[in-house]
């Protein structure tokens, strides 16, 4: 009996956040909101960033290193994304960055001919090999 109210109190217990996992919170809050931010600047399709600020571990007194990640997918200048990223957690260095270029707004060809085309000649093929082994009568023997 005691054991099931003991489990019976664990299983209520509160969750108890850590240090780092209410920082990684608060970093990922700062993220979605600075890659709102890019997604509203001209030329950017799209935006993702990452940010990891320096967290103190409270048993072993090491500091995680901090780190900030860009990418972003469209035609932005670097300078004006390292401003950006900067104003809003100057605590961080200089972010690492990709910036790749947005796909252009050709439309894509239309590969139904191509497709048509591969499908008869692999009609042709099947059809030339079950020719080419199709059963043939012998002559002055009959079926049996």
């Amino acid at each position: 009996m005691r054991l099931v109210l003991v489990l019976a109190l664990a299983a209520c217990a509160p969750a108890l956040d850590t240090p780092a996992a209410r920082q990684r919170a608060i970093d990922r809050d700062d993220a979605a909101g600075l890659a709102a931010l890019l997604e509203t600047l001209p030329g950017v399709v799209h935006a993702r960033v990452e940010l990891h600020r320096a967290v103190v571990d409270p048993f072993t007194q090491h500091a995680s290193p901090a780190s900030a990640a860009v990418v972003i997918v469209g035609d932005v200048a670097a300078q004006t994304i390292r401003e950006l990223v900067h104003a809003a957690a100057p605590d961080l260095p200089s972010p690492a960055m990709v910036i790749a270029p947005a796909p252009s707004a050709e439309p894509a060809r239309d590969t139904r001919p191509l497709l048509v085309a591969a499908l008869a000649l692999l009609a042709v093929a099947a059809g030339f090999v079950a020719w080419r082994e199709r059963p043939y009568a012998r002559r002055g023997s009959s079926a049996q």
